[in-house]
């Protein structure tokens, strides 16, 4: 268990690293454009981010349950209503409301709070507790695709 923290932690702060070292250096060298800034930006990433990946070994994590599938499309609507709602009245508290609320999900149903397909494929390249089977990534994202309908057909509701 320690080696697996380990190396998320590691990954992580290279991740990190990767992705601040290369847009402070993007800008410093694209002498105002932006455009240049962000593709030195994303090349770096996405190239760190490769390197990253495989060192890491794929998941066996089985996230297959029904259970699992419905709190992540419970977690996916809370998130995408939280986001509308604070966003539109321009709430400057939003990002603690995201974290506190992702931080409670945690606890609070059994989805660990992926709703994001991004992260929810990049958890199948990590073979720890966070981790989920390949063969699992696509329930998970379809729900979260149905959470996005969900989430919007409630907020035609609200508005009306």
């Amino acid at each position: 268990m320690g080696r697996r923290l380990a190396a998320e932690f590691f990954g992580t702060a290279l991740l990190l690293l990767a992705v601040a070292g290369s847009g402070v250096m993007g800008e410093s060298l694209a002498f105002g454009n932006v455009a240049v800034a962000l593709l030195a930006n994303s090349l770096a990433t996405g190239a760190a981010l490769y390197v990253i990946l495989r060192m890491l070994q794929v998941s066996a994590k089985p996230r297959s349950s029904a259970g699992l599938l419905v709190s992540e499309l419970i977690a996916t609507v809370i998130l995408l209503l939280l986001v509308r709602t604070a966003s539109s009245r321009k709430d400057d508290g939003l990002p603690a409301y995201l974290g506190l609320t992702v931080m409670a999900g945690y606890w609070a149903t059994a989805s660990t709070f992926f709703v994001n397909p991004a992260a929810t494929l990049a958890r199948s390249l990590t073979n720890t507790f966070v981790g989920i089977r390949p063969a699992d990534v696509g329930p998970f994202v379809l729900a979260q695709l149905a959470a996005l309908v969900l989430a919007l057909l409630a907020l035609r509701l609200i508005r009306r």
